[in-house]
């Protein structure tokens, strides 16, 4: 039997439009904190010599104390995944 899974959205998803761009069902979202790890910007670098990096994203890492404040919702199916895929794929500057 499958189970619901959530995403725990932080950043731009806790806006409900972000959110739903990306994923049109997730309308309702439930406040929620992790703790244990903070969020930050990052940037990926290139092997290239005359750029340092390609790109900035919002990411998190580990760190005793920390917390995140941001939302739960139900994921959906194969379209938020692909949807979801393509979006970070492009934040990241891989290749979609």
């Amino acid at each position: 039997m499958a189970q619901d899974a959530y995403v725990f959205g932080y950043g731009s998803l806790i806006e409900r439009a972000s959110r739903t761009r990306t994923n049109p069902d997730a309308v309702g979202a439930w406040p929620a904190r992790v703790t244990g790890y903070r969020r930050g910007w990052f940037h990926q670098f290139t092997k290239s010599e005359n750029v340092g990096s390609s790109c900035t994203y919002l990411g998190a890492v580990e760190a005793a104390g920390a917390t995140i404040n941001g939302v739960l919702y139900l994921r959906g199916g194969f379209r938020e995944n692909q949807t979801a895929g393509n979006r970070l794929h492009s934040q990241a500057g891989a290749p979609g």
